[in-house]
């Protein structure tokens, strides 16, 4: 059984090495960046404007990172920015109409590949693989643990 959970190991590898790919693909037709998604889809979340600072500590992510993905989205016309700019942690950003519509063609571009490999799989065989891989990571954590001591 050690070389069957090993090939599991190994296509579960080739798995999220294929869904990384995927990502960038969907990104890059949309001409999307991974900061800007990430800040797109943050920033879609809020319904008020938010610091720079409160979205670089939920991101655990440095300021000026924030910072410099929020100048792409700003130069995209994406980003309206409220309060004083020359002080930055009373200066919000909040996605502009144009940003929010960039952030559902996103979505529909993301739901569009989940249609796309939902074609390719049957439901019994996905809840089955969903549950080994529960199982797998269970396991995985347990023997993290006893690793370490």
């Amino acid at each position: 059984m050690t070389e069957t959970v090993e090939r599991l190991l190994c296509e579960t590898r080739r798995v999220l090495h294929a869904v990384g790919e995927a990502r960038e693909d969907t990104l890059a037709s949309a001409g999307v960046t991974p900061i800007e998604r990430h800040l797109i889809e943050a920033l879609a979340r809020e319904d008020a404007p938010v610091t720079v600072a409160t979205l670089a500590r939920r991101a655990l992510t440095p300021v000026a990172e924030i910072d410099r993905g929020l100048a792409m989205l700003n130069g995209r016309g994406w980003l309206e920015r409220r309060g004083d700019r020359r002080e930055r942690s009373s200066e919000g950003v909040r996605l502009s109409d144009a940003g929010r519509a960039a952030w559902r063609a996103l979505q529909a571009n993301e739901r569009a590949l989940l249609v796309q490999l939902e074609s390719a799989l049957d439901e019994q065989s996905v809840r089955a693989t969903l549950a080994t891989l529960r199982v797998l990571r269970r396991a995985l954590q347990r023997a993290a643990i006893y690793t370490a001591r």
